[in-house]
């Protein structure tokens, strides 16, 4: 499996490189804890 693993690193980072995708902020903690909730919300419907 070691070998798989190479290959999809190198072809993340040439599609990284290629499509030259945004940067995102990670979201703050208050955006965090809702989301988690909304996700835990959703799990008990």
């Amino acid at each position: 499996m070691g070998c798989v693993d190479k290959i999809d690193a190198r072809l993340l980072a040439l599609y990284g490189e290629q499509t030259q995708p945004p940067l995102r902020e990670r979201p703050d903690e208050q955006s965090q804890a809702l989301r988690a909730l909304w996700v835990r919300r959703e799990q008990l419907r």
